[in-house]
């Protein structure tokens, strides 16, 4: 599997470790639906998902001074037509 070269997101100059609000961004394989199954009307979480929101909710016991805000988690659901 080949991957694409990225351009970093970081800006120079910034210093990372200051308080603010981050934006943090996981990309995962394509056509894979990690974390939801549409069925119909209905949505059927996996167990990946409780993983996700277990891991956001522990980032301040790793990251000291760490507040935690919101957060979203979005998939494209391929579906065939």
């Amino acid at each position: 599997m080949t991957h694409r070269s990225r351009k970093p997101n970081w800006l120079q100059d910034y210093g990372y470790s200051e308080a603010g609000y981050y934006l943090v961004t996981l990309c995962t394989q394509p056509q894979v639906n990690y974390f939801v199954e549409v069925e119909g009307a209905q949505m059927k979480l996996y167990d990946t998902w409780q993983i996700v929101v277990d891991c956001w909710r522990t980032i301040p016991e790793h990251f000291c001074g760490t507040t935690l805000d919101e957060f979203i988690v979005m998939q494209i659901i391929y579906m065939e037509s």
